[in-house]
């Protein structure tokens, strides 16, 4: 009885993973650019330009990328801190 319950649940598996064609959504390609400016005072700042593509030629649904990111807000030093 149990052999015949195994090879019924392989079945429905096979059944199951032939008749679904998953195809993985295509990667974004990302893009970061830096732009560097200098103000008055000689204070040298970069402003980011972070773009996204997806080839989707060969893809039967449509897709976004949504980026997030964080700015640092408060940088703190920690003494007698030894890299290993």
């Amino acid at each position: 009885m149990l052999a015949n319950v195994d090879s019924a649940s392989k079945d429905v598996t096979t059944q199951r993973k032939s008749s679904f064609n998953y195809i993985t959504p295509p990667p974004p390609v990302l893009s970061l650019r830096s732009i560097p400016s200098k103000t008055n005072e000689g204070i040298v700042s970069y402003n980011l330009l972070l773009s996204s593509t997806s080839d989707t030629s060969n893809y039967p649904v449509s897709v976004t990328t949504t980026l997030s990111y964080g700015t640092v807000e408060n940088i703190v030093e920690i003494e007698g801190f030894e890299e290993l």
